[in-house]
């Protein structure tokens, strides 16, 4: 998918709304499937229609508008892979980068072996058990949180895949919590964008569950309590929707289990445990997993009377 015309559809704009303004059908069509040589004039009347700054389509790119280069070229490849989801293709492209000298190094912007990488951990796809686990180095995390920080300062230019790439960082394997709960106030810090449109509105949600679970684990109780409080105010946006039902049963539940691990109040553990029941009897199975991770590492880490509580309440199964 092209960058710019899939920005078009994440915002629900049609191309109409486009043609009426000052470029043409076959220039649209043209341009943005060719975007290093469109003219510049019709790359502004692109951009200016959807709300995006042109020169952070270039940047996007990491291109210079003037220059047309294989990495240029190769970088743009990889974008459109990422946004048209196609994983063994990545994968190869992986591979080619390790067997040559393209890394694509950049340090203004995210580059694409970083992204690639992001991209790899998620259980819900067929990747290679080599590519499943991946510890950030300090390097990596500065890189990370230097695009996000960018990414703050720029006019409506947070995309759905700056939400999905994010929303996975939280997954990987580090000891340093810190820079993560920057990046989180780099991207959310304007949440007009995750009001308006459902697509931001459902990697929202998929960033806050990560995030609670993380917190949950390691008991980071005042980062929890911050995102509650920003999904409290983005939920009254969406009160009757039906995004991410099993999403929302967890958040529920996370909510339960810390305001258990502050005050020791028993009937907030049992009200975290009737949510798990309910993502049993809905076979909610991804949920459920992380549900019971989190249960595990409650009962591995407390005291007994926490073990006996927990097969109590399981064992009640009241509500």
């Amino acid at each position: 998918m092209n960058f710019i015309d899939g920005f078009r559809k994440e915002l629900n704009i049609s191309k109409n709304e486009i043609y009426k303004k000052n470029i043409s059908r076959r220039q649209y069509e043209s341009y943005t499937h060719n975007i290093l040589e469109a003219p510049l004039k019709y790359v502004i009347s692109i951009s200016d229609e959807i709300g995006v700054n042109y020169q952070q389509i270039y940047a996007e790119y990491g291109i210079h508008p003037t220059t047309v280069s294989e990495i240029d070229k190769y970088r743009i490849k990889c974008i459109s892979l990422i946004s048209e989801n196609n994983w063994q293709q990545i994968i190869k492209e992986i591979d080619y980068l390790e067997r040559t000298s393209l890394h694509l190094k950049n340090s203004k912007y995210l580059n694409i072996w970083t992204v690639l990488r992001l991209h790899m951990y998620t259980p819900k796809l067929n990747i290679p058990s080599e590519y499943q686990h991946y510890k950030f180095s300090e390097k990596d995390l500065k890189i990370i949180e230097s695009y996000y920080k960018k990414r703050k300062n720029l006019t409506n230019f947070l995309s759905t895949s700056d939400l999905q790439i994010f929303s996975n960082l939280v997954n990987f394997e580090t000891s340093n919590f810190e820079p993560f709960q920057k990046i989180f106030n780099y991207v959310f810090s304007d949440t007009t964008k995750i009001k308006k449109y459902k697509p931001f509105y459902e990697h929202f949600l998929t960033c806050v569950v990560n995030f609670m679970y993380y917190s949950c684990k390691h008991e980071n109780l005042s980062f929890a309590d911050s995102l509650l409080k920003l999904y409290r105010e983005i939920e009254t946006d969406f009160p009757s929707s039906n995004v991410g039902v099993d999403i929302k049963i967890l958040i529920n539940l996370f909510s339960d289990l810390l305001i258990f691990f502050k005050t020791k109040n028993d009937e907030y553990y049992a009200s975290a445990i009737v949510y798990r029941n309910v993502l049993v009897d809905t076979n909610c199975k991804d949920a459920l997993y992380i549900c019971e991770d989190i249960f595990d590492d409650i009962i591995n880490n407390k005291d007994k009377n926490v073990k006996n509580k927990y097969e109590y309440f399981i064992s009640k199964r009241e509500y």
